[in-house]
C-alpha cells in the first residue's frame, strides 16, 4: 500500500510539472510552486523523520525589491489556502526573514532554527552567505530561480518550457543535511557534482 501511495504522489508531482504554465518574468507561478513543494517535501527523509509537529519555512525577503516582496505576498496568500492541511501530520509555519546588513541572517526572537529557507528573487549577491548559513542550520534551500540552484542552493521550483519542473542540486542538498528518496531523482533535473555515491536508495518512510 505504501509503495502504491508513493507512486501516486510521484505521478501527481509529474502531472503538476507538466501542466503548470510559465509565470511572468520566467518564474513558475507561486500557485503551482506551493503544492509542488508540499508534495516534494514528503520525499525528504530526514525532515519527515523529525519528531517536531511543525515545519518552519522561512522566506528570505529583500525589503527594497518589489519582486521579492510580491513573491512573499503571493506565498502568504497561497499558504493561507493550505492552513488547515498538514504534511504527514506536521503543519507549516511561514516566517518572514531578511538580511541585517550585508551578510547577517538573524532569526526572530524565540526561534532558534528553521527547516526550510525559500529564497526570493533579488538575492543573487548573497548566495554564498545564504548557503553558508543554511548549512549551519541544516535547512533546505528552495527558490523559483534555476540559476540560484546552479550557484549553490538546493531545490528549484522552476519553469520548464510550457510547464513546471524541479531542479535539484544534489551536492548542495547533502551539505544542508538532506536525504532524498531515490524516486525524486526520476522526476527532477539533478545537478550531481561528486555526490552521486551519496544518494540514498531508501524508498520507504
Amino acid at each position: 500500500m505504501a509503495s502504491r501511495t508513493r507512486g501516486w504522489i510521484l505521478a501527481l508531482i509529474a502531472a503538476m510539472m507538466l501542466s503548470a504554465p510559465a509565470g511572468g518574468a520566467g518564474l513558475l507561478p507561486v500557485a503551482y510552486q506551493v503544492p509542488l513543494l508540499l508534495k516534494l517535501l514528503t520525499y525528504e527523509i530526514n525532515l519527515m523523520n523529525k519528531a517536531e509537529p511543525v515545519i518552519r519555512l522561512a522566506v528570505l525577503i529583500v525589503p527594497d525589491s518589489d519582486r521579492s516582496r510580491l513573491c512573499f505576498e503571493e506565498l502568504q496568500s497561497q499558504f493561507e489556502q493550505f492552513s488547515g492541511k498538514t504534511i504527514r501530520g506536521r503543519k507549516v509555519d511561514l516566517i518572514p526573514l531578511s538580511f541585517q546588513g550585508t551578510e547577517a541572517l538573524v532569526l526572530p526572537p524565540g526561534l532558534t532554527q528553521i527547516d526550510i529557507l525559500y529564497v526570493t528573487p533579488g538575492n543573487e549577491d548573497r548566495l554564498e552567505a545564504i548557503a553558508r548559513w543554511t548549512r549551519e542550520q541544516d535547512a533546505l534551500t528552495v527558490t523559483p530561480l534555476e540559476e540560484y540552484v546552479e550557484n549553490g542552493l538546493s531545490v528549484g521550483l522552476v519553469s520548464k518550457g510550457a510547464g513546471g519542473g524541479i531542479t535539484l542540486n544534489l551536492p548542495a542538498s547533502i551539505e544542508e543535511g538532506r536525504e532524498w528518496n531515490v524516486n525524486v531523482l526520476q522526476i527532477a533535473r539533478v545537478i550531481r557534482g561528486d555526490a552521486g555515491a551519496a544518494i540514498s536508495s531508501a524508498t520507504a518512510q
